[in-house]
């Protein structure tokens, strides 16, 4: 199958704004996550509000990191000016670095040259978009994807995707999937098309599962053969942890593309990671991102000026640095962030399974699970041929008021598959799979 350029389409214009802004509006009002956060359910103070069980943030641990941030927060006063640069204090760079070589058994030990710190992944990606793409070049990525792949990657900079198909029954984490990223390089190329890099989501968002380590290889291999970069999203990287439900699954440990020495395989200076401490750390709000390139100094030093856009604070890179280099608190909770999260995909494995819902089994990663409801749907609804079953589905959810996020957004191939987040506390995670399923009935 040939890979699927994703299109944003300028037939929206106004004379208001650029042409360009113009498309971003419209794809702004249909994100219904700004609409949920605004009226978010409390059994007391807002019960007729919308359970959020879409937008990946992970609720079990923030009471600890928040104690933990207050108990040492004391920023100096050059916290108030711009301090060190636009990429991270060299503190935050060297804590950072010591905490990837620590948790990600990298190769080569990173170093804090090899890390340019952003606001948040997304801006990581975003800088990904602009210093290794021209405008018009493209990055391919595998079907499902992250959903904000779209807008990381080509909203600003005149970038495009090419999404990767996969056959119905392709194990997207097999040498099958080297292949199919091997036939959509060879058929873009065959098409005119410029390919800049492949981007993975790894751990993947939203089927939960890593990239086994011979996989990760093959894919060197590729990028290496078409001579474009490989650029790995690591942000779920110590959210992984042990499925205890689906025993007839044996899901790959997680192997991050900094462990494998690039010698022979691929040119190292196309070789990125990016991570944040948004899932890991249980703290979106921080904004702490980084882009680690251990071989292209190139890139690094092309971000110094441009990352005047993408500074972090420097009450964020304060409190950044408290965590990192708390050894003895990281000994507590990295364990007991996995442990939980291993608790409560057990819950949504077990509701699943009890109300006949199926769903990506084998997952061991992620704040998530990934499941069909349009099957289950189907099941107490006439439902015709020519219907759309994820817009159905959607229409249900929305009137029940619980908000998953759809599969059409991860450019899913199949109809009617949610994905649903997990992390949140049991009050409002066992409400929000009550309406689901007094949704589907």
């Amino acid at each position: 199958m040939d890979p699927q350029e994703l299109k944003i389409s300028l037939s929206y214009r106004s004379e208001y704004i650029s042409d360009r802004a113009s498309v971003i509006e419209r794809e702004t009002g249909k994100m219904a996550m700004w609409d949920v956060l605004s009226n978010l359910w409390e059994s007391k103070d807002n019960p007729d509000g919308i359970v959020n069980l879409g937008m990946a943030q992970n609720w079990l641990l923030r009471d600890s990191v928040s104690q933990r941030i207050r108990d040492s927060f004391d920023p100096p006063s050059s916290a108030l000016t711009y301090t060190e640069g636009t990429t991270g204090s060299k503190r935050l760079k060297d804590a950072m670095s010591r905490f990837i070589t620590h948790h990600f058994f990298p190769f080569k030990q990173v170093l804090p040259e090899h890390v340019s710190v952003t606001n948040g992944t997304t801006s990581a990606l975003e800088h990904v978009s602009w210093a290794l793409a021209d405008p018009g070049e493209y990055f391919l990525v595998g079907q499902p994807y992250y959903m904000n792949f779209v807008p990381n990657l080509t909203w600003r900079f005149g970038a495009r995707l090419l999404t990767v198909p996969f056959e119905k029954d392709d194990d997207r984490f097999s040498e099958v999937a080297v292949e199919r990223y091997q036939q959509a390089l060879d058929n873009a190329k065959g098409q005119g098309k410029k390919v800049a890099g492949i981007i993975l989501c790894h751990p993947h968002n939203p089927l939960g599962r890593c990239y086994p380590r011979k996989v990760l290889i093959g894919l060197m291999k590729v990028a290496q053969e078409h001579r474009v970069h490989l650029i790995s999203d690591e942000v779920y990287a110590l959210s992984t942890w042990e499925n205890t439900v689906d025993k007839e699954c044996t899901p790959a440990d997680f192997h991050s593309l900094l462990s494998i020495d690039p010698k022979g395989i691929i040119d190292s200076h196309r070789v990125h990671v990016v991570w944040g401490m948004s899932k890991d750390f249980a703290a979106k709000g921080l904004r702490i991102g980084a882009l680690i390139s251990q071989y292209n100094s190139h890139l690094h030093n092309s971000l110094v000026e441009a990352g005047i856009f993408t500074m972090i604070s420097s009450f964020s890179d304060h409190i950044a640095v408290n965590l990192l280099e708390d050894e003895e608190w990281l000994q507590w909770y990295l364990p007991e962030h996995q442990r939980r999260l291993s608790q409560n995909y057990a819950k949504i494995a077990r509701w699943a399974q009890n109300h006949g819902i199926n769903y990506a089994k084998g997952a061991n990663a992620g704040l998530f699970m990934f499941a069909d409801l349009g099957t289950k749907y189907r099941e107490t609804h006439d439902v015709s041929p020519t219907q759309n079953i994820t817009q159905l589905v959607q229409g249900a959810l929305k009137e029940h008021k619980v908000y998953v996020s759809s599969g059409d957004d991860f450019g899913c191939e199949k109809p009617g598959w949610f994905r649903i987040v997990f992390c949140v506390p049991d009050y409002c995670l066992f409400e929000g799979l009550g309406r689901i399923i007094e949704a589907l009935h």
